[in-house]
């Protein structure tokens, strides 16, 4: 199977249907298949220009002209670096190019081999956009390709149009034979979505649909305060005229306030976690908003569930979906869409067994995982704990690793609106407290910060450096002795490497650390001694410092998930094969 040309021949065919019909070609060996691609797509014209300098230039004009994108299609080496003069001008005037150049795969680079010089990156701030793929050598390369496209697409035809960059490596044979025709995306401008043309468009492809989802993953900070009030009640409302459940996570802010929550479900990283529940579930369409969701049971899933049959809605028109899964990218203002959307939608004269079959599994988890975070001392229960001592207007800041999953998986809803944050766009734990620090400076109303021992001590330093603001900020150090959450991957059974590589117990006591910076702090050794502690007021900075038994904590998670998992299978046996 020849996937040099599957995946140029996808690229070229998705950025196609997105509106780009011409590209200027200059001839060379690399982009053979690049070539080939053009050439046999019906519609789109290709002309070739033996300078890349003129045909930079070339391009320009056509795109300017058409109001357009126009491709660009070179060689490796110095070819594309002609390119640079046309770009610097497209870039200034908002023009839409695309560059698409071809390249040596990695292992041929830093090697001496002809004709090959770094191209990724190559024209720095002088395009909106740039972006490498590696040689396609597997079957699902070239939808890995595809969603590049639309993400070129989608940047340069977005709010500030301007030219963009694929550098795509090719491997050799470069040609001995026809390619497999892969699908291309789908991809609306912008400025088409809001229209009613563009929302009845999706309406159609939405209506009669009865096995959907609708998935929220974190947001993008919202100044307007719309994510818990206008977002939720535009969600909701898409959701009954739907009769879709909503997959939601804590950073979406949909598990919090006086919304109707009747068709969220907040346990469906536990219910993912059941291969029973998994076969049983698989969707007919799913409408996704906002980033990744931390859930890798979920992101995981639906990568295989919801191959093509995936749309995402996204402010900025970022593509995330690292499954390339998704065949739609939506870029728009998010609430303003799905109230348009819904006004579009009848309501839909589904019998209800799909909705009702994941609130059924919705209500056996819930249930489940609440006993067990109202018994015992451990993270599940510390999570639950902080979530629900928090009041009307407050702010929960959540450190990664485990904090932000064990809200999600132990925290619940709430009936009144909090705002909660998190660092999940790189999902690191450095600068965690500092940015609580300026969180809680920033607010009227009390703030609190969930985290892990490390990620606490990682920031020890930028926390000193703030604390004369002295804010009203509750830090809550949930302290295992280390890296616990490695103790739920597989690299937990190594005999020898597990504990000084990856737990890396720190030998700083939090409580000296914390008397040193003269910060007020409260050790926790009991879930009763930490229910009294969070009924104090936050006056100010402050720490409860909660240590925790790691290996039953450990023990503690697995046998809940692992009961939820046998009800879940019970609850299937009861429904039969409906959802099959």
């Amino acid at each position: 199977m020849n996937w040099n040309l599957s995946a140029a021949t996808c690229v070229l065919e998705t950025l196609h249907l997105g509106g780009m019909n011409v590209v200027v070609s200059s001839p060379g060996s690399r982009n053979t298949p690049l070539l080939l691609g053009a050439r046999s797509l019906n519609g789109l014209t290709q002309e070739m220009v033996l300078d890349e300098r003129s045909a930079g230039f070339f391009a320009l004009g056509i795109a300017r002209a058409t109001r357009a994108p126009v491709g660009l299609i070179c060689t490796s080496g110095s070819a594309l670096a002609h390119y640079l003069p046309a770009l610097i001008e497209a870039s200034a005037t908002q023009v839409p190019l695309i560059v698409l150049s071809a390249d040596r795969p990695a292992h041929l680079h830093h090697g001496g081999a002809p004709q090959t010089i770094v191209q990724n990156n190559l024209f720095g701030s002088h395009v909106r956009w740039a972006a490498t793929a590696e040689a396609p050598t597997f079957e699902n390369a070239p939808r890995r390709w595809r969603t590049l496209a639309l993400q070129a697409l989608s940047k340069s035809m977005g709010g500030q149009p301007g030219p963009v960059h694929l550098n795509l490596c090719f491997d050799e044979p470069l040609w001995d034979g026809p390619g497999e025709r892969v699908a291309p995306g789908e991809w609306l401008p912008p400025q088409t979505l809001l229209s009613p043309a563009g929302s009845q468009t999706l309406a159609g492809k939405l209506e009669g649909v009865e096995k959907g989802l609708i998935v929220c993953g974190p947001l993008s900070s919202d100044p307007k305060g719309e994510r818990n009030g206008r977002f939720a009640r535009a969600v909701t409302r898409l959701s009954d005229k739907l009769g879709w459940p909503i997959l939601a996570e804590p950073a979406s802010g949909l598990c919090y306030g006086p919304h109707d929550k009747g068709n969220v479900i907040d346990s469906g990283d536990v219910m993912l976690r059941s291969e029973v529940f998994r076969k049983k579930s698989h969707p007919d369409f799913v409408l996704r908003v906002g980033r990744l969701p931390t859930s890798k049971a979920l992101h995981t899933w639906l990568g295989e569930a919801a191959q093509d049959r995936c749309a995402l809605i996204d402010p900025h028109g970022e593509w995330s979906d690292p499954f390339h899964g998704s065949h739609q990218l939506i870029s728009a203002p998010v609430t303003p869409f799905l109230e348009e959307l819904a006004g579009c939608l009848g309501r839909q004269n589904h019998e209800g067994r799909w909705l009702e079959h994941w609130r059924n599994a919705n209500r056996i988890c819930s249930a489940l995982l609440e006993k067990a975070a109202l018994q015992g001392h451990w993270e599940g229960g510390v999570a639950r704990g902080v979530v629900h001592s928090l009041t009307e207007g407050a702010a929960l800041v959540v450190g990664n690793s485990m904090p932000i999953r064990d809200v999600e998986s132990f925290g619940g809803m709430l009936p009144h609106s909090i705002s909660l944050f998190s660092s999940r766009g790189a999902n690191g734990i450095d600068g965690t407290c500092s940015t609580a620090m300026g969180i809680a400076i920033s607010r009227a109303s009390d703030t609190t910060l969930l985290c892990g021992d490390l990620t606490f001590l990682h920031d020890v330093g930028g926390l000193s450096a703030l604390l004369d603001r002295n804010p009203p900020l509750r830090i809550v150090v949930v302290d295992n002795g280390g890296g616990g959450i490695f103790h739920f991957l597989p690299i937990a059974s190594h005999p020898d490497a597990f504990e000084p590589c990856y737990l890396t117990p720190p030998a700083t006591d939090i409580a000296s650390v914390c008397k040193g910076l003269g910060l007020p702090t409260q050790t926790i050794e009991s879930r009763e001694a930490l229910e009294v502690a969070l009924e104090a007021p936050i006056e100010k900075t402050h720490v409860l410092h909660v240590a925790i038994d790691r290996g039953a904590n450990v023990q503690r998670h697995k046998d809940v998930f692992l009961e939820c998992q046998r009800a879940l299978e019970n609850m299937q046996d009861m429904e039969g094969g409906h959802h099959e």
